[in-house]
C-alpha cells in the first residue's frame, strides 16, 4: 500500500522523481521499512512529517527541535504497518495537541503525501536515513498557537511562523555550511534560527525549495 501511495505522487522536478524511485525500489527490496528501535534500527526507515501551513498568508509553522538543534515541523516515525496519513495525524495530536484539516493545493482528497524525501540525519547520536512522507495541514497564522502538552515541551523549545519568501530567500549552501562549521554558535538565539532555516531539509522543503513554489501554484 505504501509503495502505491508513493508511486501515485506526480514529481515536481527531477530531484523528487529520483527520491520517489529510490523509495519504491527500497520498498520492493523487502527491506524492513519501519523503525523497530531508537534511533537507527533499521538504519533507513519511514517517517511522517506534519507540515502546518497558512496558504492564505503563505506561511509555514516550524519548531525549534531540542535534539536535532534544527527548525523542523512536527512529525515522527511510522509505527509498524501504520498508514502514513494516520501516523501524521497521530504525531500532530501527540506532539501539539491539535487535530487539523489536511490541505492540498489542488484540492485533491488522497492519503498520499504531498511530497517525499530521502535524507540523512545530522547532529544525531546515531546517524540514519529518514524516508520522509510530508503531509500538509491547514492552520490560521493569525490565531494564537499554544501547546501545554508534555510531549511538546520534551520535543521543542519554541515555534515560528515563517513566510514562504523568508524560506525561499535563504541561501541553501550558506545555511548548510554555516551549520556544519559552527554548530555551537548555532545554539544562540536568532542566529541559530536563520542559519538553520534551510535545514528543514535534513528535511528538504528548504533545500528543495521547489516544494514551497509548488504550494503557491
Amino acid at each position: 500500500m505504501i509503495k502505491n501511495l508513493i508511486a501515485s505522487i506526480t514529481p515536481y522536478d527531477q530531484l523528487e522523481k529520483d527520491h520517489i524511485e529510490n523509495i519504491c525500489d527500497w520498498i520492493s527490496s523487502n527491506a524492513n521499512i519501519f523503525r523497530i528501535k531508537k534511533d537507527a534500527l533499521p538504519p533507513k526507515h519511514l517517517v511522517s512529517y506534519t507540515l502546518i501551513i497558512d496558504p492564505d498568508w503563505e506561511k509555514v509553522l516550524l519548531f525549534d527541535h531540542k535534539k536535532a538543534k534544527l527548525m523542523l515541523p512536527s512529525g515522527g516515525h511510522i509505527e509498524i504497518n501504520e498508514i502514513p496519513l494516520i501516523a501524521a495525524k497521530r504525531e500532530l495530536k501527540e506532539e501539539l495537541g491539535y487535530s487539523l484539516e489536511t490541505y492540498s493545493p489542488d484540492n485533491k482528497e488522497t492519503e498520499a503525501p504531498f511530497f517525499v524525501t530521502v535524507t540523512k540525519t545530522v547532529e544525531i547520536s546515531e546517524p540514519h536515513t529518514d524516508v520522509s512522507l510530508w503531509y500538509l495541514f491547514k492552520w490560521d497564522a493569525n490565531k494564537s498557537f499554544t501547546s501545554k502538552w508534555a510531549e511538546y515541551d520534551q520535543e521543542f523549545d519554541d515555534f515560528h511562523w515563517l513566510s514562504f519568501d523568508d524560506i525561499l530567500s535563504t541561501p541553501n549552501r550558506k545555511a548548510w555550511s554555516t551549520y556544519a562549521s559552527t554548530s555551537q554558535e548555532n545554539q544562540k538565539g536568532q542566529k541559530m534560527r536563520f542559519r538553520n532555516l534551510n535545514q528543514l531539509h535534513v528535511t528538504h522543503i528548504m533545500q528543495h525549495s521547489s516544494h514551497i513554489k509548488r504550494i503557491q501554484v
